[in-house]
C-alpha cells in the first residue's frame, strides 16, 4: 500500500486524482469534510483511487474551543493546546458519547475503502519530543479532577498529593495500566460501531512513533498505547514514523515497524515526512531515499506520506517515489 495524505479543500481533486496515479500512488487519505464533497468518492474510484477517510478521536479543536470544559489538562496544569494541537480529555463522556454520534453519522453517509482511527492516546505533543529528552520531562495528560478520581477507583487508593509527578513516581505502574485500558475501552467502542456498520472495512490505528522502551515505556506511561492490548481490534497498525521530525535516523522507521509486527502480527504501515516540520533543516534527497528504504523494507506492507501538496511540488522525491513503486 503506498498512500498520501490529503488535506487541502481548495484542489482541484480532478488533478490530485490523475497525479496520484502517474506517480503510481493508489490510496489517498483524508479528512471526512473533504471525503464528503461532491463527486469527490465517485471522481476517485474513476482513477483507481482507494481512500482512507481519517477519523480523529481527541483531537477536535472546533468542538473543544466550544466547550472548554471537556480539555485535557497536562502535567504542566494548562489545557492541553500545543500549536495547531487541541486535546480532549480522555474521561469525558459526554464529549465519546458526541464523537460516537459522529462516526454513525459518518459512516451513514460515506463509503470508504478503510478508515483510520487517529489521536485515540492521552496527550503528548510527541513531535517535539527528542531522543536525549528524559521521560521526567514530557509533558502529557490528563491530569483533571475526573481522570484523578477515575484512576483512585480504579485501584482502591487515596491520592493526597494529586502532583503529577508526584503521581508518576509512586504509582507509575497503577498509571500505567490504567491509562492503557482507558484508551483500550475507547478503541474497542469505536471499532465495535465499525464493525457493527461494515464487517469487512479494513480499519487502521495511528500510534506514536516510540519504540516499547523508549522514554521509560512512554509509549504506554505516557501515551496509554499498549499494542498487546489493541492489536485484535484493527487490522492495520500506522506508526508515525517522521524520523526527520523527531531526529532520528532513517532506519528508526524499520525498528518500529520490525517491532510493531512481532508485537502485534498485524500488517505495519509506516508514515514518511516529505518536508521539514519543526525543524531548521531540510529533508535531502539522500535522506527522503533512505526514508522510503527503510519504510518499505520487509515486514512493512507500503508506507504512507505526509502530504500531497509537498510531493506534488518537489520534482525528485516525486521521482524518488515512482521508482520505489
Amino acid at each position: 500500500m503506498i498512500g498520501i495524505y490529503l488535506f487541502n479543500l481548495s484542489l482541484d481533486f480532478k488533478q490530485v486524482f490523475e497525479n496520484c496515479k502517474s506517480w503510481g500512488i493508489k490510496w489517498i487519505l483524508t479528512l471526512p469534510h473533504i471525503y464528503n464533497q461532491n463527486n469527490f468518492q465517485n471522481t476517485a474510484k474513476k482513477y483507481g483511487i482507494k481512500i482512507c477517510i481519517i477519523f480523529s478521536i481527541y483531537h477536535d479543536k472546533e468542538y473543544l474551543e466550544k466547550n472548554p470544559d471537556d480539555y485535557a489538562i497536562t502535567s504542566s496544569g494548562r489545557k492541553a493546546i500545543h500549536d495547531w494541537l487541541h486535546f480532549a480529555c480522555q474521561t469525558s463522556t459526554k464529549y465519546i458519547e458526541i464523537k460516537k454520534k459522529h462516526l454513525e453519522e459518518l459512516l451513514k453517509q460515506s463509503q470508504p475503502d478503510m478508515i483510520a482511527i487517529d489521536f485515540i492516546r492521552f496527550y503528548v505533543f510527541w513531535e517535539e519530543v527528542y531522543p536525549d529528552d528524559l521521560f521526567e520531562e514530557i509533558e502529557d495528560g490528563c491530569y483533571c479532577t475526573r481522570c484523578i478520581n477515575q484512576f483512585q477507583h480504579s485501584y482502591g487508593i487515596k491520592i493526597e498529593n494529586k502532583n503529577p509527578q508526584w503521581i508518576k513516581k509512586n504509582y507509575l505502574e497503577q498509571w500505567t495500566n490504567w491509562k492503557c485500558s482507558v484508551i483500550e475501552e475507547i478503541v474497542k467502542i469505536f471499532t465495535t460501531i465499525i464493525r457493527n456498520h461494515s464487517h469487512n472495512l479494513p480499519i487502521m490505528i495511528k500510534t506514536v512513533p516510540w519504540k516499547n522502551d523508549d522514554y521509560n515505556g512512554a509509549i504506554q506511561s505516557i501515551a496509554g498505547q499498549n499494542i498487546l492490548k489493541l492489536k485484535d481490534y484493527i487490522d492495520i497498525i500506522s506508526p508515525m514514523t517522521y524520523s526527520h521530525m523527531i531526529k532520528r535516523k532513517p532506519n528508526y522507521i524499520h525498528d518500529i515497524t520490525e517491532e510493531l509486527n512481532e508485537m502485534s502480527s498485524k500488517k505495519v504501515i509506516p508514515c514518511i515526512q516529505i518536508e521539514k516540520t519543526y525543524l531548521d533543516d531540510d529533508i535531502s534527497i539522500q535522506e527522503f531515499e533512505e526514508m522510503l528504504k527503510y519504510g518499505v523494507k520487509k515486514p512493512s506492507h507500503g508506507i504512507l506520506l505526509f502530504h500531497y501538496q509537498y510531493l506534488e511540488k518537489d520534482e525528485k522525491k516525486r521521482n524518488l517515489v515512482k521508482n520505489l513503486v
